[in-house]
């Protein structure tokens, strides 16, 4: 089969000569939420996104907590703000669909708990393509593979 003109063949298919082949890890990195305390649950306050919040492509915000204000400064990196991605890391896939969302400006700010991850790039790669890559049937298969044996399913950072 002839290749069209700025195209290579590749162990994955054929892509535009100028692609490189990376492994996600190389490309994106899970940044870990904090480790809130209950306690300190406030009615008014800063957001407080946990593991129930992520949904399927969207935040859910049936259920919210605030945390105090000054935690967006004492805890600057867990904050997010629009346009960031995060995902769920305990019990992250529901019918075969990934539990990750894009925070909106209404979602925004937001303290990022424990067991929900932060998407970011690696070395200038886009998160909102990375985003599209951890929904892709084979992406979420391996991470399906990655968990097995684990209960509840769990994804660490790392994996």
């Amino acid at each position: 089969m002839e290749l069209k003109l700025g195209y290579k063949q590749t162990e994955v298919g054929v892509i535009p000569e100028d692609w490189k082949i990376q492994c996600l890890g190389d490309v994106a990195h899970i940044v870990g939420g904090g480790a809130f305390k209950s306690k300190d649950v406030q009615k008014v306050g800063v957001r407080w996104l946990k593991i129930a919040n992520v949904g399927i492509n969207e935040i859910l915000w049936k259920e919210e907590a605030f945390l105090p204000e000054e935690f967006s400064r004492m805890h600057s990196q867990f904050l997010l703000n629009p346009d960031d991605y995060v995902i769920a890391l305990t019990r992250p896939i529901l019918n075969s669909f990934l539990k990750i969302a894009k925070i909106s400006q209404n979602d925004a700010p937001s303290l990022l708990n424990q067991r929900v991850g932060k998407i970011e790039g690696v070395n200038n790669h886009d998160p909102s393509f990375l985003y599209y890559v951890f929904q892709k049937e084979s992406t979420v298969y391996a991470l399906q593979q990655s968990m097995a044996g684990t209960d509840p399913p769990n994804l660490s950072t790392k994996s």
